[in-house]
């Protein structure tokens, strides 16, 4: 299988959406590291607003995500998984299954990373 230029931007946004999605999700209804804020959610005993973590996240993928390398990471298991599902799933839903699979795994380890790595 061949990845054309169109295809390989195409998943490179749509990671970086879908990672930006799933933290926005897991500070609506769960939780979330974000840099100089600590973990927001609604369980963790700080003011919550829609408005406000929709800005935090996009500090928390800013932070994570380009500083340290985790959009890469996801770009890897993007193209990892678009290659995996060539066989399994029809090519139009292909890039966006891989996409939000990938953005989905690092951003559901980064807000468990305390019970993985110990608190911090």
């Amino acid at each position: 299988m061949k990845l054309n230029v169109f295809a390989a931007l195409k998943i490179i946004g749509l990671t970086v959406v879908f990672s930006w999605l799933m933290c926005w999700i897991l500070i609506s209804f769960y939780r979330f590291p974000v840099p100089l804020a600590g973990y927001i959610g609604p369980h963790e005993g700080n003011a919550y607003d829609i408005v406000g973590s929709l800005n935090q996240s996009f500090m928390g993928i800013f932070f994570y995500g380009f500083v340290f390398g985790g959009i890469p990471i996801a770009l890897i298991v993007s193209f990892s998984l678009n290659h995996v599902l060539s066989e399994l799933i029809d090519s139009s839903k292909r890039l966006y299954v891989s996409a939000l699979l990938a953005s989905a795994f690092w951003t559901v380890i980064l807000s468990n990373l305390d019970y993985i790595i110990g608190p911090w």
